[in-house]
């Protein structure tokens, strides 16, 4: 969820949400603005560690780093870089570190999205050749179709790779809230990392849990066998978004830019099938009408009942999609005074479920306008 108040159509973030590196390489990661910012923004930047299992350590695995950097241009990409340390020939499992944005700057400020950070993995390149999942847990909501697993080979690439997965109940049940699988896979010679989905079929009236276990299991490789959790959007597990910006100042004319509503599968199989949008005006007499593409036209205040005078099929799962609209001039209307604008925007899923949570632009789904 964005900050009240917020310019959440200027964000900042990374532009994947996770890197691979070999050990003694430098990983270079990109951090990125959208879309409608004015003049040059800035943010603060550092690698982040933490004392768990699995993750790197600051000097031995990589050299600390920290810095600001500056996006010129509203829609830009800055890469940030991060040495990693081959050191001894000792085998090591799964690491990984954080490279995190802070302190945004501008006039006005960015928003941070997306947490405001990624993570770096560094590949082990000492031992034979193994492999383990990138992350010791995962989640998903139980209104998505699948949960989208990672797992990475170390040692030796220049041979192909193959494991085998298994799920395993736990309070899950298979072909009650998931859908068991056993599969092989190959990683081919070069390559490094693979990537496989298990169905979800609900969830239940708290979070449940399902294992996945790799075989053949090594534990100088790091986690092989990961709980997945399955969080339901109707528990507490999950807060649909709101945020706030744009206050127009009465008596203004406002001419809104094309509005960038950023949408893209989340990599959990749920997709973007359709993005709609509402533009609502309240009178400080309490009277609503709404923007129909061409004229205002009366009716109910409640975002509830939202006409929406913009659908937009998306015909590509592009993980970079820019569903871009745009909006009327917004002008103060003789004798009386605008209250507020409200605009809504909605992506639905190829189930027909409103999607919340996306990889890019997290949350901006619904924010007003007000006075």
């Amino acid at each position: 969820m964005l900050p009240s108040g917020a310019a959440a159509h200027d964000i900042l973030y990374f532009d994947e949400p996770f890197y691979v590196v070999d050990e003694g390489g430098e990983a270079s990661v990109l951090a990125e603005r959208c879309c409608h910012g004015t003049g040059s923004a800035r943010a603060s930047w550092a690698t982040v560690t933490k004392n768990l299992d699995g993750w790197a350590t600051a000097g031995s695995d990589f050299t600390a780093a920290s810095g600001s950097v500056t996006f010129g241009d509203p829609i830009s990409l800055v890469p940030l870089s991060v040495q990693t340390h081959r050191g001894s020939t000792t085998v090591e499992p799964v690491e990984r570190f954080r490279v995190e944005l802070e302190n945004p700057g501008g006039s006005p400020a960015p928003v941070i999205s997306g947490g405001g950070g990624t993570d770096v993995f560094v590949r082990d390149l000492d031992g034979a050749s193994r492999v383990a999942f990138l992350y010791p847990s995962y989640l998903v909501y139980s209104n998505r179709e699948s949960v989208t697993l990672q797992v990475l080979r170390l040692g030796p690439s220049a041979a192909p790779q193959s494991f085998t997965y298994t799920t395993v109940d736990d309070s899950a049940k298979a072909g009650t809230h998931y859908t068991a699988k056993s599969d092989s896979v190959t990683i081919p010679g070069g390559a490094d990392l693979a990537t496989f989905k298990v169905d979800i079929l609900k969830g239940g009236p708290e979070t449940l849990r399902f294992f996945v276990e790799l075989t053949p299991a090594d534990a100088s490789a790091g986690p092989t066998t990961v709980p997945v959790n399955i969080l339901n959007v109707s528990t507490g597990d999950y807060q649909p978004p709101f945020t706030e910006f744009h206050i127009p100042r009465q008596g203004k004319t406002y001419k809104f830019l094309p509005e960038a509503h950023v949408y893209a599968d989340d990599l959990d199989g749920a997709g973007v099938k359709r993005v709609d949008l509402a533009l609502r005006k309240k009178m400080s007499s309490g009277r609503c009408s709404w923007w129909t593409g061409s004229r205002w036209r009366s009716g109910k205040c409640k975002t509830g009942r939202a006409d929406w005078f913009k659908k937009k099929k998306v015909t590509e799962q592009n993980p970079a999609e820019f569903l871009v609209f745009r909006l009327p001039h917004l002008k103060r209307t003789k004798g009386t005074k605008v209250a507020s604008y409200r605009v809504i925007s909605r992506g639905l899923d190829l189930a027909g479920n409103d999607e919340n949570i996306f990889r890019k632009g997290h949350n901006i789904r619904d924010f007003k306008i007000s006075r």
